[in-house]
């Protein structure tokens, strides 16, 4: 499919997400679900249950290089997600890395994504576990796929920040008789 769409012109391409060990992950059919409006009767959209890719990860790999070779010019995203574990990140971006794929979409928010892994926004939601696993990535370019909850989070505590910061500039600027 990733071919496909590079023939047909697309410059860029995020790959379903992936990961070490697919055989872990069991999909569920059908895989869609609808969402019914509160009178019971409307159909008003679609609910995605399905989880990250079952297929082996070295076919992904294969199928990565296969793509670079043939569209070098082309953008490559692999969508990954693991374990809290971080060797196990190291290890997927570093074995991504030598397909040639252009960048990484780090999926921390999926809601379904294996929980009792503590994967996808099990992951997310953690403020510490993002910054053991990811908060110093080696790999660039990275994109970060985090929670809604976890990005309140963060700009919450980078505001409280920012304002901890002011007051006590504003203290010593007072004490000193600075005035900036």
């Amino acid at each position: 499919v990733i071919t496909r769409a590079f023939r047909e012109g697309w410059g860029a391409v995020i790959a379903k997400t992936i990961s070490l060990e697919a055989d872990k992950v069991i999909n569920v059919t059908p895989r869609y679900a609808k969402l019914i409006a509160a009178d019971g009767k409307d159909v008003v959209g679609w609910e995605n249950i399905e989880l990250i890719s079952d297929r082996p990860f070295n076919i992904w790999l294969d199928e990565f290089k296969k793509c670079k070779d043939q569209f070098p010019d082309r953008v490559l995203i692999a969508s990954i997600m693991e374990e809290y574990n971080r060797d196990a990140w190291a290890e997927i971006v570093g074995r991504c890395e030598d397909t040639g794929v252009d960048a990484f979409e780090l999926n921390f928010s999926c809601p379904h994504g294996l929980p009792e892994r503590k994967m996808g926004a099990a992951m997310g939601e953690n403020p510490e576990i993002l910054q053991e696993v990811a908060g110093d990535a080696e790999c660039d370019p990275h994109y970060r796929s985090e929670s809604g909850g976890i990005s309140r989070r963060l700009r919450r505590r980078k505001r409280d920040q920012h304002h901890s910061q002011c007051d006590e500039r504003e203290s010593r600027n007072a004490a000193t008789g600075t005035v900036r």
